[in-house]
């Protein structure tokens, strides 16, 4: 599998996650912090599955408004526009709310340092760019029947958990040699 289809993976599970607090939960103050970020975090997913198969280069940011900047022009316009019509919200809140929202994932994560945000242009968002994404790459997943075929998802699943771990132990081994340069100076 490709990154790009690792992604829409990611973004259609925690979709799922988004939808379901939303409509059964609902959004309280028990609930706030993780339809929030489940929601961000979908933008994110899907904003990077487009930018993915639009071979667009993006940093590896969670800012949904840097993010949304490298979209072709008349499809960041459609998304915008979209939002504002299903909202009745001028084109320049709705900007402004994404900025204000644009490191949800992060912020309300610590969510009793974070700002109230406007709600209901972050889930839009989450829907429309969810449902462009889902344009360029969709997986539906279904039940393997044969042992074999079952044998062979457990070894591509091990084979990428270790490139996965492989990874990550040599981002933190280069996180800690920045951090001791850091420290000496």
């Amino acid at each position: 599998m490709e990154k790009n289809d690792w992604l829409s993976i990611s973004r259609d599970s925690f979709y799922k996650t988004s939808m379901y607090l939303y409509e059964n939960v609902g959004f309280n103050i028990e609930s706030s912090a993780s339809l929030i970020v489940n929601e961000a975090i979908t933008c994110e997913l899907s904003i990077k599955t487009i930018l993915g198969k639009l071979n667009t280069p993006y940093e590896n940011t969670h800012s949904l408004f840097d993010l949304l900047g490298l979209l072709p022009t008349d499809m960041l316009s459609g998304i915008i526009n979209t939002i504002s019509n299903t909202l009745n919200h001028p084109v320049d809140v709705v900007l402004k709310d994404i900025q204000i929202f644009s490191f949800a994932v992060v912020d309300w994560r610590y969510w009793d340092q974070t700002m109230i945000i406007e709600f209901n242009t972050l889930h839009q968002l989450m829907l429309v760019s969810y449902s462009i994404s889902r344009k360029y790459v969709c997986f539906e997943i279904t039940p393997i029947d044969s042992p074999t075929s079952e044998k062979e998802v457990d070894e591509k699943f091990i084979e990428s958990s270790i490139k996965a771990l492989n990874q990550n132990a040599q981002r933190i081994l280069k996180e800690r040699k920045r951090y001791k340069k850091k420290l000496r100076k």
